[in-house]
């Protein structure tokens, strides 16, 4: 088992120490740096699981690549990646109270701003559901 994830494990810790850098570097050029990084993590994403399931396969599997061990392979970087994500997120919202309230300020403005639309979409009773929950 470990000779399907050890490719996964290297390239999801990398994928998931990239995103919270780029989080981190990207709460000094935006306020809210959260869709920035979204943006970023549709580049990370792909091209991490890409390459642990191109190194698994040329490295480690001796260039023969089943769809079970691709998909093992990949669910596991993503899942790294994931994890990294948010546990290196929350932490940098942690050592960062104000950076975290910038951010949800920003965020129920736009709650507000696009009140109408999304009472047109999921109902008034969602809408205040939602609003008296943040």
């Amino acid at each position: 088992m470990n000779k399907y994830l050890s490719t996964a494990y290297k390239f999801g810790g990398l994928g998931g120490v990239l995103s919270v850098l780029s989080f981190y570097s990207l709460s000094f050029l935006n306020p809210d740096p959260t869709n920035l990084n979204l943006i970023f993590g549709y580049f990370l994403v792909p091209v991490s699981i890409y390459l642990s399931i191109k190194f698994y396969k040329e490295y480690s599997n001796s260039g023969f690549l089943s769809f079970a061990e691709g998909m093992t392979v990949g669910f596991v970087t993503y899942g790294i990646i994931g994890i990294l994500s948010i546990v290196g997120i929350w932490l940098v919202l942690q050592f960062s109270p104000e950076l975290f309230e910038v951010i949800r300020k920003q965020k129920l403005d736009l709650l507000i701003e696009n009140r109408q639309l999304i009472i047109a979409q999921v109902g008034e009773n969602s809408f205040f559901l939602r609003q008296r929950k943040a």
